[in-house]
């Protein structure tokens, strides 16, 4: 009785060792790839409504406050908005950044100042993803 169990159960082993390492192999190729992009010269930005260099979000400002606009589904893990004097050269959050919000369509976020940078930072892979430089004229 228990030896035809054993014989499924090797089976099953076997199986399972082959389809395992497949499916995981196969889940790393097709992941999305996570890319920094940066935005050196700065929108004017007035009543209109301006778009990442990502694609990924699009913000309108008024003079104190930023609305986002999602543009397309993001695979950003915990989206945040922050505010930095200058523009980022690198992957990393800035000391001096403010935090402004987590990222979701429609929020209107408080604006600190009327130029500067708009970085989009993923808190999961503790990176920049976008950054959008803005300047707000009167």
């Amino acid at each position: 009785m228990i030896q035809p169990l054993r014989n499924i159960h090797r089976r099953m082993f076997y199986v399972i060792a082959v389809v395992t390492p497949t499916i995981f192999l196969v889940g790393l190729t097709q992941r999305d790839t996570q890319f920094v992009a940066a935005s050196n010269a700065p929108s004017a930005i007035t009543r209109g409504v301006e778009a990442w260099p990502s694609g990924l979000l699009a913000t309108s400002i008024d003079q104190r406050t930023v609305t986002i606009h999602v543009l397309q589904p993001s695979r950003v893990a915990d989206p945040l908005l922050y505010y930095a004097s200058a523009s980022v050269q690198s992957a990393e959050l800035p000391a001096n950044a403010v935090l402004l919000g987590s990222v979701h369509g429609g929020d209107r976020l408080p604006l600190p100042y009327k130029q500067g940078s708009l970085i989009l930072y993923s808190l999961g892979h503790r990176a920049v993803v976008d950054q959008l430089a803005f300047e707000v004229k009167p």
